[in-house]
């Protein structure tokens, strides 16, 4: 799994802080130390699938980061409000594969949908572009996050991605 794959190359570079989660880890008492060690500060780094955003609430995480694309802007929502509970300066950051890897995956989700129902299929592919959307929006990350739950909000961040870059190409 990336989950694997990427704590495989941190362990190796932070020894003995870095742990993972994911519904592979057996057995389930492995898998529950896993993210006691995390819930306890003894490991500082989490390498998770998205099933760990659920319930966890941590005061202190600093960084999310977000090696593909979420499957809806709901879950994203939901993981990036990990971060920053202690009112502390926190950084979300979310990778996207244009060249195809996070499309590949998108597609699966449809295919295996479409297998059970045709209006879950949809569904689906319609919470994907409306995560695509977001990706690709030139406006700011948080009016539209804050759009997307129904609040309209004119005045920019100045402190997202695209209202940074914005900044920089004004000058």
């Amino acid at each position: 799994t990336y989950v694997d794959a990427l704590y495989n190359i941190l362990e190796e570079k932070y020894p003995d802080d870095v742990t993972r989660y994911h519904s592979r880890v057996k057995p389930e008492r492995r898998k529950k130390q896993l993210l006691f060690d995390f819930l306890q500060g003894k490991r500082k780094i989490m390498i998770a699938t998205s099933a760990f955003s659920m319930g966890i609430d941590v005061a202190d995480i600093e960084l999310v980061v977000h090696f593909n694309a979420p499957i809806s802007m709901t879950d994203y929502i939901q993981q990036i409000g990990r971060a920053g509970r202690d009112e502390r300066k926190a950084h979300c950051v979310l990778f996207y594969d244009q060249n195809g890897d996070d499309d590949t995956i998108s597609n699966s989700f449809i295919k295996k949908a479409k297998k059970q129902s045709a209006k879950a299929a949809k569904i689906i592919k319609a919470k994907l572009n409306q995560v695509h959307d977001f990706i690709h929006s030139d406006s700011c990350m948080v009016c539209d996050i804050l759009e997307y739950q129904g609040q309209h909000e004119t005045k920019t961040c100045k402190r997202c991605t695209v209202c940074a870059q914005k900044r920089r190409n004004s000058k």
